[in-house]
């Protein structure tokens, strides 16, 4: 729960390099915007585009998505709001207090379905862990 540039790069010299050669095709590997930026992942939830980072209004500053606080509040508002989804789905959506959990689609509140069986395993550990400490 760090806030990382993409590849776990330690400068943005790296980071944009980086992208360039394993996503050259993707357009957030290129700089765009007013600023020349490359909006290549941030953060902990490893913000992309030029678009989400005007919408967090931080595109003139996108090294802002690595300060801690700031990583931590955008994630937590995304993940509630369901801002990155296209469908302004949150997490409620996805895992209803009154309905069976959709582990699967719960991982589109950040991205696509990619690793949704690691993440959802690590919920799974979490929710074990938490019904473990009840008295």
């Amino acid at each position: 729960m760090v806030p990382v540039r993409e590849g776990f790069k330690k400068s943005d010299a790296e980071a944009r390099a980086y992208v360039a050669k394993h996503y050259p095709n993707k357009g957030y590997s290129k700089p765009a915007g007013p600023w020349g930026h490359v909006y290549y992942g941030r953060g902990i939830v490893q913000l992309t585009w030029f678009d989400n980072y005007d919408r967090e209004g931080i595109a003139a500053d996108p090294d802002r998505a690595l300060d801690p606080v700031f990583a931590a509040e955008l994630m937590f508002v995304g993940l509630l709001d369901g801002r990155w989804n296209g469908q302004g789905r949150g997490l409620a959506f996805y895992l209803p207090t009154g309905g069976p959990d959709d582990l699967m689609n719960a991982r589109r509140t950040v991205n696509i379905t990619d690793h949704w069986e690691e993440i959802a395993g690590f919920y799974q550990q979490f929710m074990a862990a938490i019904a473990a400490a009840r008295p």
